[in-house]
C-alpha cells in the first residue's frame, strides 16, 4: 500500500487526469467523433483538443503563472514550471475504437520532470510517480459507456525487470523497421528483440519498462509529449531513460527507456546507426523531419 504523502502537484495532476478521462471516456466510439489531418500527416480528433484545453482551464486556475506545451495546444507561457500534455496519444487507436490509448501529462520543475501520470480510462490502467517517491500503477475495471473511476484503488508500486544482457531481453522499437525513412528504419528493426506485445501506444510502451513487461523501449519518432510523463515513471521504478545520443534532452525525436541494466547494449547499437549530429530541438508539434533524416 502506498504510504507516501502526494504533494499539491502530483494531487493537480491526478486531478487532471479525471478531467481528461470524463471527457476522452462518454466520447470513444462515438458516431459523431470528427477526424482531421494535422500538417504533419498525423490525425487528430476534437477530443484531443478538448482534453488538453481543458487541462490547461485547471492548471490556469490555480497556477496562472505555469507554462505549457502540448502536442494539440502547443508551447504557451514562461517560466520554471511547465506542463506538458498528449491529451490522447494513440489518436489512431482511439478513432479506430481500439481501448489502447491514454492521456499523458507531466510536469517540468526548472527543467526536470517532477511529475509523470498515464491514464488510460478504457484500459483500466493508470500509472504515475513523483520525484523520489516511487511508481504505482492503479488497475481497474475498464470504461464501458463510462468513465472509470480509479479513486479509492490501492496503487500497486512498479519496479523494472532485472534482465541484464540484451540477448536475454524482451524490448519494443517503435515505430517498427519499415515505417520510417532514412537511419531510423534499420535501427528499428536492429533494437527489436523478443516478443512483445505490439498494436498499442507510446504511453503503454514506456509503462510497460516501468512494470517490467518491457525491457526496454524505444521510440523512434516522438515528442516531448510523447516522451515527459513516463520518464519519471520509469526511473522512479529503478529504470532510466536516454535521447540516441546517451543524453536526457526531451525536445529530441527520440527516446530510450530501459531498466537501467540494458542502456549501455542498446546504445551501442544506436551508435552504429544513428548520424553524428543529435536531432534539432523538436518544439513545435508540427515540426517534421530534417532533410538528412529522409536522405539517410
Amino acid at each position: 500500500m502506498q504510504t507516501v504523502t502526494m504533494s499539491p502537484d502530483l494531487v493537480l495532476a491526478l486531478r487532471l487526469a479525471d478531467a481528461a478521462d470524463a471527457i476522452s471516456s462518454p466520447a470513444f466510439r462515438s458516431d459523431s467523433l470528427q477526424i482531421d489531418t494535422k500538417l504533419d500527416g498525423s490525425i487528430v480528433t476534437q477530443v484531443d483538443r478538448a482534453v488538453e484545453a481543458e487541462m490547461q482551464r485547471i492548471v490556469i486556475a490555480e497556477h496562472p503563472g505555469d507554462s505549457f506545451l502540448g502536442e494539440e495546444i502547443g508551447p504557451s507561457g514562461h517560466g520554471p514550471r511547465r506542463w506538458v500534455f498528449d491529451g490522447i496519444d494513440g489518436t489512431h487507436n482511439y478513432a479506430a475504437g481500439h481501448p489502447a490509448w491514454a492521456t499523458m501529462i507531466a510536469l517540468e520543475v526548472d527543467g526536470e520532470v517532477t511529475v509523470g501520470v498515464v491514464s488510460s480510462p478504457w484500459g483500466g490502467f493508470r500509472w504515475y510517480a513523483e520525484r523520489g517517491h516511487g511508481a504505482w500503477k492503479l488497475t481497474t475495471r475498464p470504461a464501458i459507456d463510462a468513465v472509470t473511476s480509479f479513486h479509492g484503488l490501492t496503487p500497486e508500486a512498479l519496479s523494472c525487470s532485472s534482465t541484464a544482457r540484451w540477448d536475454d531481453s524482451t524490448t519494443m522499437s517503435v515505430p517498427p523497421e519499415g515505417f520510417l525513412l532514412g537511419w531510423r528504419s534499420p535501427m528499428a528493426g536492429a533494437l527489436a528483440q523478443g516478443t512483445p506485445v505490439t498494436s498499442r501506444t507510446y504511453a503503454y510502451y514506456g509503462a510497460a519498462v516501468a512494470e517490467g513487461e518491457l525491457d526496454a523501449t524505444i521510440i523512434l519518432n516522438g515528442g516531448p509529449w510523447d516522451f515527459a510523463a513516463n520518464t519519471v515513471i520509469v526511473e522512479e521504478a529503478g529504470g532510466n531513460y536516454c535521447d540516441l545520443w546517451g543524453g536526457r534532452r526531451l525536445d529530441t525525436t527520440a527516446l530510450i527507456f530501459t531498466n537501467g541494466l540494458l542502456t549501455a547494449e542498446i546504445l551501442d547499437i544506436v551508435s552504429r546507426h544513428r548520424p553524428e549530429a543529435a536531432d534539432p530541438a523538436r518544439r513545435n508539434p508540427d515540426w517534421k523531419p530534417a532533410p538528412r533524416d529522409e536522405a539517410r
